[in-house]
C-alpha cells in the first residue's frame, strides 16, 4: 500500500467513524398524514424509516452509536445507544418434541440497544427479523415507535385506541427463604445479575413461521425488562435457558384457572428441569383464556421450589399491527410479574409505608379507598384508567420491596459485562469484564524522530520510529532490507518502513536522511 493509499483510507475511516459514533445516525423523518392510531392524533405521529443507514450499523456491528429519536412535538433528541446481549454467554434452547426434548445451537439474531440521553437510560431499542421497535420515557410520557400496518408511527403507549385491562394474581404460597443481612452500601452498588430461565408454550410458537422467530419474539422483551430494571435497581437480566415447545405443553388444559396453571409449570419444572441452573422461571405465552394477564409466587427470588410466573394476553401476532397490545405493553407485564418475584405488592396496598402508593383501583387491604385516575407505574393498575402508566417503578416500591428483596437474595452473582476490554482498541468498553472478541483498532499510526549525517559523506544518520493503534506485535520492513523497529549508521538517501500489525493492517511512511 502506498503513502496515498493509506492517508486516503485513513481519512475515509475517519469519516464513518464520525458519522456512526460522533454524529447522530438519522434513520427517521417525519412525515404529514392524519392518520392515527391514538385517540388524539396529537399523540401519534407517522414518521419515516430509512433502513439503510441502521443496515450499515447491524452489518459494521458497531457496540455503540448516536441516533436522532424523533419526539411527539416534531423534534429530535440526540441519543447515546450501547449494544448489548440479553443471553448468558452459554445460554441453553431446548426445543421440546414429542417425549424428548433437543437442545439447539442458538440462532437468534436479535440486535438490542440500551438507550441513553444526558446520562439517563431512557428505553431500549430491538431491531430483528426487519423489525425495529423503540420504546423509550421521555418528560413524564411513555412513547414507542413501530410498524403499524407497514408505516411507521411515534405514538403515546396510553392514548391508543385500544385499552388495556390487564390485571394479575399474586400467589404468597412460598417457603422460607434466607436472606442475608447487614449487607454494605458497596454492595448495592454493584450490579447483579438475575438468571432468568424462559418458557413458550405450543400455542404461542405456532403463530410464528418458526422456533427462531419465536425466539425473537420473547427475547426481545427480556430485553426490555433488562434495561428496565438494570437502570431502577442495578439488576441484570440475563436469559441462560430457553425452552420451546413444538408438542402439547403440560398447561393448555388450564383455561381461567390461572393459580392451577402457575402450580403446573411449577411442577413441570421440579420435577424435570432441576438440573437447569436459574434465578426465576417465566413463562410467556399469547393466550386470552388464562383468567389472568400473569400471575406470580411473590417474593421467591433464589427459591427454585417457588420461583415461578407467566405473562399471558402477550400480542397475538408478529407484525404488531394495531388492536393488538403494543411491545411496550408485553414489557409492562413482563416487568408487573418479575416485579413480584422478587418482592413487591401492588402499588394500591395498604401495607405501603404511609398506605397506598395510589387508588387508580380499590386498595388491597383495610384502608381508606377513593379510587381516582392518576399516572401510574409498573406496579400498578393505573394503566385502566385515563391517565395511563409508564414504565418506571415508584421510589416507594424500589426502596421497600425491589431493593430489599435484590439485596437479600443469596443466589445473585456479579454479572459478567461482555465487550472490549483492550484499552487500546477503538471500541474500547471500560464497564466490561469479559473480552467478547469484539475489539477493534485502526491501522498503525507512524512518525519518526529522524537524525541527519552529521557532516557530508557520513554515514551516521538514524531513524528512531515511533508507532501507536493498531494491534501488537508489529513487524517491520525497511527499503533497505532492515526488520528493526529503529534504524541506525544511515547514509543520505530515502527510507520507506512498511509496518503491519497482527491483524494485517499495513501503514507506510518514508523519511529523508
Amino acid at each position: 500500500m502506498n503513502k496515498k493509499q493509506f492517508f486516503f483510507l485513513f481519512f475515509l475511516a475517519i469519516y464513518y467513524s464520525s458519522n456512526c459514533y460522533g454524529d447522530g445516525v438519522g434513520i427517521f423523518d417525519f412525515l404529514s398524514s392524519d392518520k392515527t392510531i391514538t385517540q388524539d392524533k396529537n399523540n401519534c405521529k407517522l414518521i419515516s424509516f430509512k433502513g439503510d443507514n441502521l443496515d450499515y450499523i447491524i452489518q459494521k456491528d458497531l457496540q455503540q452509536f448516536e441516533l436522532d429519536i424523533p419526539t411527539i412535538d416534531n423534534n429530535f433528541i440526540r441519543c447515546s445507544l450501547k449494544k448489548f446481549s440479553v443471553t448468558n454467554s452459554d445460554h441453553k434452547l431446548i426445543i421440546q418434541k414429542n417425549n424428548s426434548q433437543k437442545s439447539e445451537q442458538c440462532q437468534s439474531n436479535i440486535h438490542s440497544y440500551l438507550v441513553n440521553y444526558f446520562g439517563e437510560s431512557l428505553g431500549v431499542m430491538i431491531y430483528y427479523d426487519n423489525k425495529i421497535i423503540i420504546s423509550y420515557k421521555y418528560k413524564g410520557r411513555q412513547f414507542e415507535i413501530n410498524k403499524v400496518d407497514n408505516q411507521f408511527f411515534l405514538f403515546d403507549v396510553n392514548d391508543t385506541k385500544l385499552k388495556n385491562s390487564f390485571t394479575c394474581q399474586v400467589e404468597e404460597k412460598r417457603s422460607e427463604i434466607v436472606r442475608e443481612n447487614n449487607l454494605n452500601e458497596s454492595f448495592s452498588n454493584t450490579p447483579k445479575c438475575l438468571e432468568l430461565a424462559i418458557e413458550i408454550d405450543q400455542y404461542t410458537r405456532n403463530t410464528f413461521n418458526s422456533s427462531t422467530s419465536a425466539l425473537n419474539w420473547a427475547h426481545a422483551i427480556i430485553a426490555g425488562a433488562n434495561q428496565l430494571y438494570a437502570s431502577e435497581v442495578n439488576l441484570n437480566i440475563t436469559v441462560v435457558s430457553t425452552i420451546i415447545w413444538e408438542t402439547v405443553d403440560p398447561y393448555a388444559n388450564y383455561v381461567n384457572n390461572a393459580s392451577s396453571m402457575l402450580s403446573a409449570l411449577r411442577n413441570y419444572w421440579i420435577n424435570n428441569n432441576t438440573s437447569v441452573s436459574r434465578d426465576l422461571v417465566h413463562l410467556m405465552t399469547k393466550r386470552t383464556n388464562t383468567g389472568t394477564g400473569g400471575i406470580a409466587y411473590r417474593d421467591v427470588l433464589c427459591d427454585n421450589s417457588w420461583g415461578y410466573a407467566f405473562s399471558a394476553n402477550l400480542n397475538n401476532n408478529t407484525n404488531f399491527s394495531f388492536p393488538n397490545p403494543s411491545y411496550t405493553w408485553n414489557l409492562m407485564v413482563v416487568n408487573h410479574e418479575i416485579g413480584h418475584n422478587i418482592e413487591s405488592h401492588h402499588t394500591h396496598w395498604c401495607g405501603w409505608p404511609g398506605g397506598p402508593i395510589d387508588n387508580c383501583v380499590s386498595v388491597e387491604g383495610n384502608c381508606t379507598n377513593n379510587p381516582s385516575p392518576q399516572l401510574g407505574t409498573i406496579m400498578s393498575y393505573c394503566h385502566t384508567t385515563s391517565s395511563g402508566s409508564i414504565i418506571d417503578f415508584h421510589q416507594v416500591v424500589v426502596n421497600n420491596a425491589l431493593n430489599p428483596g435484590i439485596l437479600g437474595a443469596s443466589c445473585l452473582t456479579l454479572c459478567p459485562f461482555y465487550g472490549c476490554t483492550d484499552s487500546n482498541a477503538t471500541n474500547y468498553d471500560s464497564t466490561a469484564t469479559v473480552d467478547d472478541g469484539s475489539c477493534m483498532y485502526a491501522p498503525p499510526q507512524l512518525s519518526a524522530v529522524v537524525n541527519n549525517i552529521s557532516c557530508h559523506a557520513s554515514n551516521d544518520g538514524s531513524i528512531d520510529l515511533v508507532v501507536s493503534g493498531g494491534l501488537t506485535p508489529y513487524t517491520f520492513i525497511w527499503s533497505n532490507g532492515l526488520f528493526t523497529e529503529d534504524i541506525n549508521n544511515l547514509s543520505p538517501g530515502t527510507y520507506t518502513i512498511n509496518v503491519s500489525d497482527a491483524l494485517g493492517q499495513i501503514s507506510s511512511a518514508s523519511y529523508l536522511i
